[in-house]
């Protein structure tokens, strides 16, 4: 299991894929990309979400 991905410098990006990755945590700075509008992260084994998945700003990423 890969526990930590930092996505920090990618900043234009819009879309990303992390399925079937053996993820244990949320990606690093994802929720600080200001264009990313899906992050798929399915078949993963990541147990907690960041409190801030649900604020307003990130609807689009929390509705999956």
């Amino acid at each position: 299991m890969y526990s930590e991905l930092d996505v920090t410098g990618l900043r234009r990006l819009a879309s990303l894929n992390l399925e079937n990755n053996l993820l244990g945590d949320w990606p690093v700075a994802a929720l600080e990309l200001p264009h990313l509008r899906e992050l798929v992260l399915r078949e993963n084994q990541i147990e907690t979400l960041p409190p801030d998945i649900f604020e307003s700003r990130h609807r689009s990423l929390a509705q999956g």
